[in-house]
């Protein structure tokens, strides 16, 4: 009786975390230093899984620019790397922690714009944001990242 191990998300758990079926497994890596090569991102992103395509973005006499996208094979690696990246991790001597973050979908942002033009807000009052992090969970630079892997393994290993 051979039966394969299937592996799911829990009801609600991928709106819990951001993710949906129109998830790209693409991120936006921002506030890299302007020394930090492919090689150093590479290093620090396959960490978390496959990386099918790298791109840091150079201006036209080849200086970095200061970001990068970094797509993987699976949504679930990109998802591991955004949170145990974002915020907490310093390149090339950098004084500031990357950025780390689902790429924006340009046509979804388009239609997204689209919809909320032709919604006001009441006179004294602001649109709220969600101050927490993506999806709801904690911002991951609020988080140490090895007591969430304590957490989740119990108190004694």
């Amino acid at each position: 009786m051979n039966n394969p191990i299937q592996i799911r998300w829990a009801d609600g758990e991928d709106q819990r975390l951001g993710v949906d079926e129109q998830t790209v497994p693409k991120l936006f890596v921002g506030s890299i230093p302007k020394s930090a090569t492919e090689e150093n991102l590479t290093d620090v992103f396959s960490q978390f899984g496959h990386i099918e395509e790298q791109v840091l973005m150079k201006d036209q006499d080849g200086t970095s620019k200061g970001s990068a996208f970094i797509r993987f094979k699976n949504k679930e690696d990109a998802l591991l790397a955004m949170r145990f990246l974002n915020g907490n991790v310093y390149l090339g001597g950098s004084d500031k922690p990357i950025e780390v973050r689902f790429a924006e979908n340009k046509k979804k942002t388009a239609t997204q714009a689209e919809h909320t033009q032709g919604q006001s807000f009441r006179s004294g009052s602001t649109p709220t944001t969600m101050a927490s992090g993506f999806g709801g969970a904690p911002p991951m630079n609020a988080m140490n990242p090895m007591n969430v892997i304590f957490e989740e393994l119990g108190s004694e290993i």
